[in-house]
């Protein structure tokens, strides 16, 4: 009997890798949001140490402390295994069907809600559009907490430094 957690990092990159190799053997209508999702998915559940799972780790936990919400290494890998779990059992219950990027992205943001008690505008994809598939982009219907997390996380993270017209933005906003 295997005892061992389940490795969801392996399962995520396993559906990353067919998706790249169906384009490939000349595939359409695959999402490129999609295949992205499930590359970044991995490298966070994972824990990689790659800029986007330093990035989303450090940004929830910081939401969390905006929020009061304590967010241990541990509950975040719970909310990434849950996320992963739930994930993997729509595809296996849909024969096989891999959900869209926005489908993705809204079981993401309701899983950093419920299992880890933030807010929608505490996931961490949001300063990047959904994890970099859409772009860039800011909004001034977010509340200052999260142009607050943001701020930091940009100045932390941002490959664009802090005098960019984006970080000066969130530096005004904040």
């Amino acid at each position: 009997m295997n005892t061992s957690p389940p490795s969801y990092y392996a399962a995520y990159q396993y559906v990353h890798d067919a998706l790249v190799a169906a384009v490939a053997d000349g595939a359409t209508g695959i999402d490129p949001g999609t295949i992205a999702w499930f590359a970044v998915a991995a490298q966070i559940n994972a824990d990689s140490g790659s800029f986007m799972s330093n990035y989303v780790r450090d940004y929830t936990q910081i939401a969390g402390i905006i929020e009061g919400v304590s967010i241990t290494d541990a509950a975040f890998q719970d909310a990434s295994d849950y996320l992963a779990h739930t994930i993997l059992n729509d595809i296996l219950s849909n024969n096989g069907a891999i959900p869209e990027s926005q489908t993705l992205i809204n079981y993401d943001i309701a899983n950093t809600v419920n299992r880890l008690h933030l807010q929608n505008e505490d996931y961490a994809g949001t300063v990047f559009g959904g994890l970099g598939l859409q772009g860039l982009h800011i909004s001034a219907g977010f509340s200052e907490s999260w142009f607050n997390t943001n701020k930091y996380i940009l100045e932390k993270y941002s490959p664009f430094g802090s005098g960019t017209a984006l970080a000066k933005t969130i530096s005004i906003a904040g």
